[in-house]
């Protein structure tokens, strides 16, 4: 071990922070009175940190001490070193409440025309030292990404049993509309059955993107009928350009309307609908203090 660093291991920021007071007041008693301790104790650490360093910081005079060169710079530095470490522990104590950090979302294209996008503003908002970063990912990417460790959380629909090793809770109840044609039969309606369908062309997310196509299928199922699925598409709006061209109908989640697409319909499903709830999902265990925060946010409302 090197001189230099076997001094600095014997100086510590007690010694640091009696200096810098001393060095400010120019007077071992006015210094003593601010640090709420007697003057020898206080000569003493000053004394101490001199031999420690095998240089003379103070030149004592008998009305004060005059700071030397080497005091001077000793008084710059040890300023410097006390402010950086209080900010390091302020910056340690809010990573530690999760008010600074960063945390990956994963999330599924459809649920941006959602709560999605209001969550993120209200969490912002209310934690603007924490960065993040959006992904755009399939349900079955996002859970094989959280269990690498590659996000920290993610946000899909319909999650009836959370993925081993998985938590999920609910941040916002939706419902699947039918989506056709605007000349369609059934666009004058406001609402229809989902067996009012059986007859028609489904165009689908390919089915190892999207468990919601299992679900929605089984959904017409129980409407007695199978669907007949003529196309698949991996992204949600494609699904509604092609209902757009007129190559078919689809269900997906109400807040999608929204976009305002041409030649397009959305209606809401009678009882019993399909549900498009969004959950937020996360690893059960190693959960750090941010991810605890968007969690308890989501849980708060």
């Amino acid at each position: 071990m090197s001189a230099s660093l076997n001094t600095l291991m014997s100086i510590d920021i007690r010694l640091l922070r009696y200096f810098s007071v001393v060095a400010e007041e120019l007077s071992i008693s006015r210094a003593a009175v601010r640090l709420h301790m007697s003057q020898p104790p206080l000569s003493q650490q000053i004394q101490q940190l001199e031999d420690r360093l095998g240089v003379v910081l103070l030149l004592r005079k008998k009305r004060g001490i005059e700071l030397t060169a080497a005091g001077a710079a000793m008084a710059a530095e040890a300023k410097l070193v006390i402010a950086r470490l209080e900010q390091a522990v302020d910056a340690v104590k809010q990573i530690g409440r999760g008010e600074l950090g960063h945390i990956r979302i994963g999330v599924i294209s459809s649920a941006m025309w959602g709560e999605f996008p209001n969550l993120l503003r209200r969490f912002h908002t209310s934690h603007p030292g924490v960065n993040w970063s959006v992904k755009e990912q399939m349900p079955s990417v996002q859970v094989q990404s959280l269990l690498e460790r590659r996000i920290d959380i993610g946000f899909f629909r319909s999650v009836a049993q959370a993925p081993e090793g998985c938590r999920s809770v609910r941040v916002a109840p939706e419902e699947f509309g039918a989506v056709v044609h605007a000349r369609h039969l059934l666009a004058r309606r406001m609402s229809i059955p989902l067996s009012s369908l059986a007859d028609a062309d489904f165009v689908m997310l390919d089915t190892p993107a999207a468990a919601d196509t299992l679900y929605l299928a089984q959904c017409c199922v129980d409407a007695g009928f199978t669907p007949r699925v003529i196309r698949t598409a991996i992204e949600p709006q494609t699904l509604v350009a092609l209902v757009s061209a007129g190559m078919g109908v689809t269900l997906l989640p109400w807040s999608m309307s929204r976009i305002g697409w041409p030649d397009v319909k959305f209606l809401r499903i009678r009882p019993p609908t399909p549900t498009a709830d969004l959950y937020a999902v996360y690893r059960e265990e190693e959960l750090s203090p941010v991810v605890q925060q968007m969690v308890s946010m989501i849980t708060a409302r």
